[in-house]
């Protein structure tokens, strides 16, 4: 077994986490920087970062059970739980990031 193979591929994937983990601690930064200069996208030489929103939806305990019940996504009864307001809508902001096209 080629042993110096699987090191250098566990030290890559030691340095990809470790990147990753400081991209993550950096994203509020960048998200308050461009939204501070009520910036939505900002096309750089570099790449691209993009003020997103998103939408997500919590579903009552009741539809919670009946999905978990029968396995599977019940998109009827997800309707109606938002349309009557048992579920609620819950939005957030995030940092989105292309890198420069080439």
């Amino acid at each position: 077994m080629n042993n110096k193979l699987l090191q250098q591929y566990a030290a890559l994937k030691v340095q990809i986490k470790e990147l990753t983990d400081r991209a993550k601690d950096m994203e509020p930064k960048v998200l308050k920087e461009l939204q501070k200069e009520n910036i939505e996208t900002a096309n750089t030489d570099f790449g691209t970062f993009s003020v997103v929103k998103r939408v997500k939806w919590e579903y009552s305990p009741k539809y919670k059970e009946t999905e978990e019940k029968y396995g599977m996504i019940l998109d009827a009864a997800r309707k109606t739980e938002q349309e009557d307001g048992s579920a609620k809508k819950v939005e957030s902001t995030g940092l989105m990031y292309r890198g420069p096209q080439e």
